[in-house]
């Protein structure tokens, strides 16, 4: 939503709060993708240049590839499969989600952790795809 107004700032007025949008992108926000929002604007509205964060984004790239290295084949079967699982309780009998949370509790938080590593990555290869073209 912020992402939404604030393109539709002039150049000039998104200059003025340059700095701390620069501050923001430096952060690695893997919940929420501020960082990568802040890239969007600063990268879209023409005020830094792909050059001018190259580094910034390469070492996104390698903090989330580093985390992604330690999840193990046999980790992210068992993810696949306690998806599967939860699918068949959503669409048999939702009753028994707690049981299943409760189960499942570590392995869930591991493959939330998983998932939130993944999806950041597939956002920041987005972004990389429209500022410098098809990778």
């Amino acid at each position: 939503m912020l992402t939404e107004l604030v393109l539709k700032w002039s150049k000039n007025t998104v200059e003025i709060v340059k700095s701390e949008l620069l501050v923001i992108a430096e952060l690695l926000d893997i919940y929420e993708e501020t960082d990568l929002e802040s890239l969007e604007i600063l990268l879209t509205k023409g005020i830094v240049d792909w050059t001018d964060v190259r580094s910034m984004v390469v070492a996104k790239e390698e903090t989330i590839h580093s985390g992604l290295s330690g999840f193990t084949t046999e980790q992210i079967e068992e993810f696949n499969e306690l998806e599967k699982l939860r699918q068949e309780i959503i669409q048999t009998d939702i009753s028994l989600i707690p049981r299943y949370v409760q189960e499942n509790e570590q392995a869930l938080k591991m493959k939330n952790k998983y998932a939130t590593l993944s999806n950041y990555l597939v956002s920041l290869e987005s972004l990389k795809i429209k500022h410098i073209g098809t990778l």
